[in-house]
């Protein structure tokens, strides 16, 4: 990773073309049961399983969002295709969801039933389970945000806590533990300079100074994500970008996000060794 950008857009500057996402929508294809992922011994094979449901693809943007703002997120990733040839990692339209492969895995290990027919879930077991999947996908998803030069976090309404809708809470509060994780792991990744810059002889040192699945319907807990060092990108500056190019530019790809580096530049806070 090299970079990060809060987007503050109305999702109207977009468009909203329902063919788009439906289209997008269906390359996200069923994934195989799990039942075809038991090894001899009848454990699950993990490894399999992450090969499955949560590939690893070339991206050139890992999108951070609520799960609220799937159809932005949509629209987001098809402008930036349609007008850079820039992929953006959207998880939903690539991968599994996390939630659909852990209700298969409850069903095979977590569920039992009494001698009236009354179907329950053991605790002790579903927290194993859930713990399985969960690291499967924290594994997958520091793995894509790793590999994608950029993340674009979607700041909207859904990904932080309105201030004053709550005594006592901080700026840039979140009720989503996954937007929590993709936030601070973005501060902790390594910060790889692309090899474009080195091969033009830009110093590290001289561009370092240019420089969140379902949501709870109740909430279980907060969490503090840090995004003041984002630099903001709202429909003006995306619009200037695009415009900046024109539809008849050859420039098309990861190139295209120089422009953003140049003209609204970000630098990572520097991190304190205890």
């Amino acid at each position: 990773m090299y970079k990060a950008y809060k987007i503050d857009i109305d999702g109207q500057y977009l468009g909203v073309n329902q063919d788009i996402i439906e289209n997008i929508k269906l390359k996200n294809m069923p994934k195989q049961s799990i039942k075809n992922f038991f090894n001899v011994d009848g454990s699950l094979d993990g490894n399999n399983i992450i090969s499955e449901w949560f590939p690893q693809e070339k991206f050139d943007i890992f999108l951070s969002h609520s799960h609220a703002d799937e159809q932005i997120a949509y629209m987001l990733a098809n402008f930036l295709e349609e007008n850079f040839g820039l992929r953006c990692f959207v998880d939903s339209s690539v991968w599994g969801y996390a939630d659909k492969i852990l209700k298969e895995v409850d069903e095979e290990f977590c569920k039992k039933e009494d001698n009236k027919g009354i179907v329950t879930y053991s605790y002790e077991k579903r927290n194993i389970t859930t713990s399985h999947i969960h690291n499967m996908l924290s594994v997958s998803i520091t793995s894509m945000m790793n590999q994608c030069e950029c993340l674009f976090f979607l700041n909207t309404k859904n990904s932080l806590i309105k201030k004053d809708n709550i005594k006592n809470l901080m700026e840039g509060e979140t009720y989503s533990p996954w937007l929590y994780y993709e936030l601070s792991m973005c501060l902790f990744l390594e910060k790889i300079v692309p090899k474009r810059f080195i091969e033009k002889n830009m110093s590290i040192e001289s561009m370092a100074m240019d420089e969140a699945r379902t949501d709870s319907v109740r909430p279980v807990a907060r969490y503090f994500i840090q995004t003041e060092y984002m630099t903001t990108l709202d429909d003006q500056a995306l619009n200037n970008w695009a415009g900046s190019y024109g539809s008849g530019s050859i420039i098309k790809g990861i190139n295209c996000l120089d422009w953003i580096y140049k003209y609204y530049p970000m630098s990572f806070p520097v991190r304190k060794i205890l």
